[in-house]
């Protein structure tokens, strides 16, 4: 069971995801964006896995990713970054985002 974090706004994606996390019994904490993570984070300290952002390529996700890169740079053991996308970005894209230390993966 890994111990999950979603970032999504999208509140109908964010239940599909949920629900199917929920089947393999993952347990999942599911914020409507960023700014609401890293408040409770600077709040309280949270132990996860992975965690998950539904990515659109704005800058506001450009942005969340790299708070996300430099807050799981600090976590023993490191968990994973994982961006959601429903739209193709193209390679560019994805090695940006992998060079900030996440994994793209298409819907």
């Amino acid at each position: 069971m890994a111990r999950i974090i979603l970032i999504d706004s999208d509140e109908s994606h964010a239940k599909t995801v949920a629900s199917a996390l929920a089947r393999r019994d993952h347990q999942l904490t599911v914020y409507a964006n960023a700014r609401d993570l890293f408040r409770r984070l600077s709040d309280e300290h949270i132990q996860f896995t992975v965690v998950i952002l539904n990515f659109s390529n704005r800058p506001e996700d450009w942005d969340s990713l790299d708070k996300l890169r430099k807050l799981t740079l600090m976590c023993v053991p490191r968990p994973g970054i994982l961006c959601l996308s429903r739209s193709k970005w193209g390679t560019d894209v994805r090695l940006q985002v992998e060079r900030k230390g996440a994994r793209l993966v298409y819907e």
